[in-house]
């Protein structure tokens, strides 16, 4: 039978079967081990009550002395499932020619790029505003949504994006084509 202990004072909640608890340092926090349960990261024999550390609400109820999540979780839950749904893929591209940062080119911290060249391919599931609240990230770009779709789909979208960059033709024309966009760091 599954059984709750909790400590008021350090908002801490406690699943456990049966065993021994002692609180244990991982990971820069206190966690409380059982030996007589799961595995605790590198350990190879089991350990571990599973454990909650709870913030400021109570994220789970007792209905019919049953556990369930509380009400404010599982509108969190469905509110990411539903921006999994609905994400968009978008360039950032020049308006004003001029010098941008660059992150992947050979030694160089900027580039000049030419209107409507193409500065960064990204995705997000927050649109323009909550991508970028404090507007973008250089002066000088416009926002454009290239693809709307499942999150998924829309970094399909970006990866081929930013893979096929080196064969455009405003790549080409430079005396060292570029591996991605000058804006994106990374691959993705």
């Amino acid at each position: 039978m599954l059984s709750v202990t909790q400590n008021i004072k350090t908002q801490r909640i406690l699943f456990r079967e049966k065993g021994s608890l002692r609180e244990e340092p991982v990971g820069g926090r206190r966690v409380f081990i059982d030996d007589n349960r799961l595995f605790l990261g590198q350990r190879e024999r089991t350990a571990f009550a599973l454990w909650v550390l709870m913030g400021e609400q109570d994220f789970i109820i007792w209905k019919d002395g049953e556990p369930d999540l509380a009400p404010w979780r599982k509108a969190k839950l469905e509110q990411e499932l539903e921006e999994l749904d609905s994400a968009e893929q978008y360039v950032l591209f020049v308006r004003i020619p001029g010098y941008y940062p660059c992150y992947s080119c050979f030694g160089e911290e900027e580039i000049f790029l030419n209107l409507g060249e193409i500065w960064k391919y990204g995705v997000t599931s927050k649109q323009e505003k909550g991508r970028y609240p404090q507007g973008l990230p250089v002066y000088g770009l416009e926002y454009k949504i290239q693809y709307e779709g499942p999150t998924i789909e829309c970094y399909k979208q970006e990866k081929i994006k930013i893979y096929y960059y080196a064969l455009l033709p405003e790549n080409l024309r430079r005396a060292r084509p570029l591996k991605r966009p000058p804006g994106n760091k990374r691959d993705n």
